[in-house]
C-alpha cells in the first residue's frame, strides 16, 4: 500500500510540475511573433516536460538524467532504426488506404519537403524527444522499477493517451489507438534499454502524417505538405479530422510494429543493432 502511495504521489507532484513550468514558459514565450506557428508553445510544453522529469529523477529518485535512457554516445543507430520504423509503419498504412478507395492523392508538390517540411521536422522532433523523456524516459523507468516492465509499460500508455484528451476531435477510439501507441513506444523503450529508439519511432511517425497532409492527433501543422491527401473513408476506419491514428485501420499496424520489436529482441536476446547499449 505504501509504494502505491509513493508511486503516486511522485507522478502527481511530476505532473505539477509539468503544468506549473508550461504555464511560465508559455507566458515567457507568447510573445515571440506568431509567424513561428506554433513552434513557440511546442517548445514551452516540452522544455516544462523535461524540466519536470529531470528534477524528479534528480531530486527525488537521486539519479543521474542518463539513467533514464538518454546516452549521448550512443544514439545514432537506434535514433536511426526507430525513425525507420515509424516510416515503414505509416507509410504503409498510407499506401493500403490509398489502394483503396478510401484515400485520395490530389496533388505532389517537391517543395514541401524544403521550408515546410524542415519547419516540421524541427517541430515533431521537439515533441518526440521532450514526451519520450516524460513518459518512457521517467514516467516508465519509474514504474518499471516499482511495478515490473509490463505493468510500468502498460500504466505509462495509459498516461500518454490520458495527455491527449485534450486534442481536437478526441474520441474513445483515438485514445484507445495512443494507448496501443504507448504500448509500441513504452516496448521499444524496453527492449532497446534506452530512449533513443521510441524518440526515432515517435518523430518520423508524426512528422510523415503531416507530410502526407493528415492531421497528426487531431491537429494540423503543415500548409504546403508534400502531398494533398483527403480521406474519403468512413471515419471510425481512417481517423477523420484525428488522423490516420483516430481510425481502426491504425490497429493492426501498432499491433505488427509491436510484435516486431519483440520478436526482434527475444530471437537475438537484445544484442541487435537497434539497442542503444552497442
Amino acid at each position: 500500500m505504501l509504494k502505491w502511495v509513493q508511486l503516486t504521489g511522485k507522478v502527481a507532484v511530476t505532473l505539477m510540475m509539468a503544468i506549473t513550468a508550461l504555464f511560465i514558459f508559455s507566458l515567457l514565450l507568447s510573445p515571440i511573433s506568431p509567424d513561428l506557428g506554433p513552434l513557440p508553445l511546442t517548445v514551452a510544453q516540452n522544455a516544462a516536460f523535461v524540466l519536470a522529469a529531470y528534477v524528479s529523477w534528480r531530486y527525488m529518485e537521486r539519479r543521474p538524467f542518463t539513467d533514464m535512457g538518454l546516452d549521448p554516445s550512443r544514439w545514432i543507430r537506434p535514433f536511426l532504426h526507430g525513425s525507420t520504423l515509424g516510416l515503414v509503419l505509416i507509410g504503409g498504412l498510407f499506401l493500403l488506404l490509398w489502394l483503396t478507395p478510401w484515400l485520395e492523392v490530389t496533388g505532389l508538390r517537391p517543395a514541401g519537403l524544403i521550408t515546410p517540411g524542415l519547419y516540421s521536422a524541427l517541430l515533431f522532433l521537439i515533441v518526440a524527444f521532450g514526451e519520450e523523456v516524460f513518459t518512457r524516459g521517467y514516467m516508465q523507468t519509474l514504474l518499471s522499477r516499482s511495478l515490473g516492465s509490463y505493468r510500468g509499460i502498460f500504466t505509462t500508455a495509459i498516461l500518454f493517451s490520458a495527455l491527449h484528451l485534450q486534442n481536437p476531435s478526441s474520441t474513445l477510439l483515438p485514445m484507445v489507438n495512443l494507448f496501443l501507441a504507448g504500448v509500441l513506444l513504452g516496448v521499444a523503450r524496453h527492449v532497446s534499454g534506452g530512449l533513443w529508439l521510441p524518440i526515432g519511432i515517435h518523430f518520423t511517425w508524426n512528422w510523415s502524417q503531416d507530410m502526407l497532409s493528415l492531421p497528426v492527433s487531431g491537429l494540423r501543422i503543415s500548409r504546403d505538405s508534400l502531398l494533398t491527401a483527403v480521406e474519403t473513408g468512413p471515419n471510425w476506419i481512417t481517423g477523420g479530422a484525428f488522423g490516420l491514428e483516430g481510425g481502426a485501420a491504425v490497429i493492426p499496424v501498432l499491433l505488427l510494429g509491436t510484435g516486431w520489436l519483440l520478436y526482434r529482441w527475444r530471437s537475438t536476446q537484445n544484442t541487435s543493432g537497434f539497442s542503444d547499449s552497442h
